[in-house]
């Protein structure tokens, strides 16, 4: 029997999937404003102070300025350097109560010793203080957030069809205005603290006081 004798054509792309590549490179550049947005939601506009904040307001000059304000006057390189002690701190007492329990022989939570760790870090650096638990609620800070969150991510059905979203059929406008009304009465308090306790000249500014500094200045941009 003869060898049999194969070729390798060369492969081309379909003709038609010249178009498609242009049609999808067009419809990105037409609707790239439309995809960076976001679309409204109840939960956003009851939590978020009818969608003030940067992560759930609409693309537009609004969110541009909130993200220049964060990252030139909240989240700086400058501004987390600064912090660097504090952080070293909170660290440093976590190792030392790892060693007091290494001692007594006692078992550890590590991974809740680590979330305290981080929520420590995070409210020194932004409320300049350690709040605790009960501080915001009866409830406890951690089911307070757990709440707000579970509220945010259920499914509602006033945001498919507006039309029944006065009825509030689910409750979740109901609930998620009542953890609003918790976050409101815990950020007056540190707000209140801060500006009735200034810190004096030499202390380390937290993000509160950063922030209440550009509502007090008329030549800033970020009002």
């Amino acid at each position: 029997m003869a060898p049999s004798c194969t070729c390798a054509l060369p492969w081309r792309p379909p003709l038609w999937s010249h178009p498609l590549k242009q049609l999808r490179s067009s419809s990105r550049r037409i609707n790239d404003l439309v995809f960076a947005g976001r679309p409204p939601h109840e939960s956003s506009r009851i939590v978020s102070y009818n969608r003030k904040g940067i992560a759930l307001t609409d693309y537009g000059p609004y969110w541009r300025n909130m993200r220049k304000l964060c990252t030139l006057g909240l989240l700086s390189n400058l501004r987390i350097s600064s912090f660097q002690p504090l952080r070293r701190e909170e660290l440093d007492l976590l190792i030392k109560s790892l060693k007091e329990a290494a001692l007594a022989r006692t078992a550890v939570d590590l991974s809740a010793k680590i979330s305290s760790l981080s929520a420590n870090m995070s409210c020194r650096m932004i409320f300049g203080k350690k709040y605790m638990e009960k501080d915001i609620d009866e409830r406890g800070f951690k089911a307070v957030i757990h709440e707000a969150m579970q509220l945010a991510a259920a499914p509602n059905i006033g945001d498919y069809i507006p039309f029944v979203a006065p009825l509030d059929l689910q409750g979740l406008a109901r609930r998620m205005k009542a953890i609003s009304k918790v976050f409101d009465a815990f950020f007056e308090k540190i707000i209140d603290e801060h500006i009735h306790e200034p810190k004096e000249e030499g202390q380390p500014k937290d993000l509160i006081d950063v922030m209440l500094g550009y509502m007090g200045s008329k030549e800033n941009e970020f009002q």
